[in-house]
């Protein structure tokens, strides 16, 4: 699998067959899984599933961890059946596992109460006591929440980010994106030096292709950071392999490779301006 040079992977884009390298790769994408399914199943990172009753009723509840390009399980992606304002099943993995950053997908989330509300009366939900704060921008949603454990009497505060411009791929789209993922990033890290920090949660709710590619852009943008090249279709491979997703789609990997070539820009730019 090549790994490209910044200015070769930035060059596809002014090519007369980027479409047709786009769809090449893609069908290598699924292509190579499939053949190599056995193999990297066998590599596969952790995958819970777990179907549980909790005190709200039935919660279908997997997780999966992913690698970052240089952080070993710097990822969980949770994929639930239901909001995770009342899921049991949803905050007793937050606080087994000590995780204080949360990068909510769903592309109907703007019409949630739960987020769009600047301040809730605090709830239970088991032995888990929630109370949140709400900041609104056009981008995203941050929530600024404290969960409390009331049999352990201790409590944690968590980054709760929910980025609005999922399918947005105008010039702001990647700007977004990378700022979204610079932010992710820079609160982990702040949070870690603190205390104990669990993985980053990638909390899927109906998009978890999406969900994918999320890992997939941070893995990518780390690796054109640290080495000055990237290969999305390695990046692509290693998170599906985690995850044990069998097929990406076309768009999904549009989605991708149009992201990381506006990034490249905004990675230029702001090198430029802290020269």
């Amino acid at each position: 699998m090549k790994t490209e040079s910044i200015e070769e992977f930035q060059n596809r884009r002014d090519r007369l067959n980027f479409e047709t390298i786009i769809k090449n790769e893609h069908s290598l994408v699924n292509c190579i899984f499939h053949a190599d399914k056995h193999q990297l199943t066998k590599n596969a990172g952790k995958c819970n599933r777990k179907s549980i009753v909790g005190n709200i009723g039935f919660d279908i509840f997997s997780t999966y961890q992913v690698d970052g390009f240089s952080v070993k399980r710097k990822f969980v992606i949770v994929n639930n059946s239901g909001p995770e304002v009342d899921s049991y099943n949803f905050w007793s993995f937050i606080w087994e596992k000590c995780c204080k950053v949360i990068v909510r997908v769903d592309r109907t989330s703007k019409r949630r109460n739960w987020l769009i509300n600047s301040r809730d009366d605090a709830y239970a939900v088991g032995e888990f006591l929630i109370s949140k704060k709400t900041v609104s921008c056009k981008y995203y949603t941050q929530l600024k929440i404290t969960i409390r454990n009331i049999m352990e009497r201790q409590s944690r505060r968590i980054t709760y980010l929910q980025y609005h411009c999922l399918d947005e791929l105008s010039s702001s789209g990647p700007r977004q994106m990378t700022f979204l993922l610079e932010m992710v990033n820079r609160n982990h890290a702040a949070k870690s030096k603190k205390s104990a920090s669990g993985p980053i949660v990638i909390h899927s709710v109906g998009c978890f292709e999406r969900a994918v590619s999320i890992c997939v852009l941070d893995i990518c943008l780390d690796q054109l950071i640290g080495t000055n090249s990237v290969s999305v279709l390695h990046a692509i491979l290693s998170v599906k392999s985690q995850v044990s997703f069998e097929f990406f789609s076309l768009e999904e990997y549009k989605f991708i490779n149009n992201i990381l070539l506006g990034a490249i820009r905004v990675l230029r730019l702001n090198k430029a301006r802290s020269l």
